[in-house]
């Protein structure tokens, strides 16, 4: 038997979260004997059973922007969050609202429970998360997350505003360069759109082009990306680039252009980060606060 099936938790275990995972294993261990908590669980469950429309909602859209709130208060405590994880829960919070009309639009017999299990617990966590969604909401640029760049908005400080002008200089200097690059392999790739249907998505390009600039800090920021079937073509016609990485998702490379922006660019963000620190330490401080609530939403 494979590891799935060799235990009852293996078994059982089609959970889409941490906590959920972590739940299961406790249901496991410690079952539930109170004949009262026993029918309203198989309550909740006969509802989702029978209510496709709820069921794929909390499954596939909700449960998948839910991270793990008990890794996070961990993370929190030890001084270890940043921004990202800040942002992490807001998602999570955000998507809750609408988690509470999908459920209130059952109408079965078993509304009652779901009221008072669901929808009430749920609806007290936004009310407390509200002034936290407000504070992502007025500090945090949220038009950079395309970029995996989970940043203080530049209005907040003269500084912070001049070094977000120069990153869109250098960005603009990038398509540019990106350009010049689809221009001289134009004719040699397999398929090539018409400059018409260049268009951009969440700071990178979309997956119709077969170049691609895009952001990956991992990767130490600004690459061009072309599908890994391209690769002689790419080595041949552009002899002199630098390739960075090849995944499965194609070759990632840069010009000396792309290169020497990409320094400047970085160098941007450092300068950035150093000068929204108190920013952001306000920020993860008035997270932190949170810490409470966030191991009741684990629950």
């Amino acid at each position: 038997a494979n590891a799935k099936s060799s235990s009852v938790y293996g078994l059982l275990n089609n959970c889409r979260t941490a906590q959920g995972q972590r739940l299961l294993m406790q249901w496991l261990k410690q079952p539930l004997t109170d004949i009262a908590k026993i029918n309203e669980r198989l309550d909740i469950v006969n509802a989702f059973v029978n209510d496709t429309s709820i069921r794929n909602f909390i499954s596939q859209d909700f449960l998948g922007r839910v991270p793990d709130f008990e890794r996070l208060v961990r993370k929190f405590i030890r001084k270890k969050a940043n921004l990202e994880d800040c942002y992490k829960i807001y998602v999570a919070v955000n998507k809750m609202p609408k988690l509470i009309e999908y459920i209130n639009e059952y109408n079965g017999s078993n509304k009652d429970v779901l009221i008072h299990l669901i929808i009430q617990p749920i609806q007290e966590m936004i009310d407390i998360f509200s002034k936290y969604i407000e504070m992502i909401e007025t500090t945090m640029d949220l038009d950079r997350i395309g970029h995996h760049e989970y940043i203080i908005k530049p209005d907040y400080d003269k500084d912070l505003k001049k070094c977000r002008e120069k990153q869109d200089e250098l960005e603009s200097k990038m398509h540019d360069d990106l350009s010049s690059i689809r221009d001289k392999l134009s004719s040699y790739l397999s398929s090539t759109p018409s400059r018409s249907s260049i268009s951009k998505k969440n700071g990178n390009e979309t997956n119709r082009e077969p170049i691609r600039l895009v952001y990956d800090p991992k990767q130490g920021g600004w690459l061009y990306r072309i599908n890994r079937k391209e690769s002689a073509t790419l080595q041949k016609q552009l002899p002199n680039i630098i390739i960075k990485v090849t995944k499965k998702e194609g070759i990632f490379f840069q010009t000396s252009r792309l290169n020497d922006l990409n320094t400047k660019y970085s160098m941007l963000n450092a300068t950035y980060n150093e000068t929204s620190k108190e920013l952001i330490d306000e920020v993860l401080n008035i997270a932190s606060s949170y810490c409470d609530s966030l191991s009741q939403l684990a629950e």
